[in-house]
């Protein structure tokens, strides 16, 4: 695994790379059922902070709804999404994503105890 984690992290901090993986949706689908793999790149905050600045491969993630459902019950990368406002913002304004979440009890619940999340969602009146 951690051979593994060392191509995988090197693999994202060289963005051309990271683009062609997106744009191959099996081999991003893949990567997001692997659940330990998921959870090592949402804490490695530079390699997450760039998946979610690419709007596309930021819909097929949360389009895939196992991956989602994994990603909020993970409250640590939960909470960094949260608090990198432009990520937030692109996840409420598709409001198929929104739904998702909302519909996902505990997913809402560890967002709203999370007061700084909260307030920053309601502020964008869009949603």
């Amino acid at each position: 695994m951690q051979h593994y984690y060392n191509k995988y992290i090197d693999m994202y901090h060289d963005y051309t790379c990271y683009i062609d993986m997106l744009q191959d949706y099996t081999c991003y689908i893949d990567m997001y059922h692997d659940y330990n793999c998921y959870i090592e790149m949402v804490h490695d905050y530079n390699c997450y902070t760039g998946m979610y600045h690419d709007y596309n491969c930021y819909i097929d993630m949360v389009h895939d709804y196992n991956c989602y459902i994994d990603m909020y019950h993970d409250y640590n990368c939960y909470i960094d999404m949260y608090h990198d406002y432009t990520c937030y913002i692109a996840m409420y304004h598709d409001y198929t994503w929104y739904i998702y979440m909302f519909h996902d009890y505990n997913c809402y619940i560890d967002m709203v105890y999370d007061y700084s999340c909260y307030i920053d969602m309601y502020h964008d009146y869009t949603y």
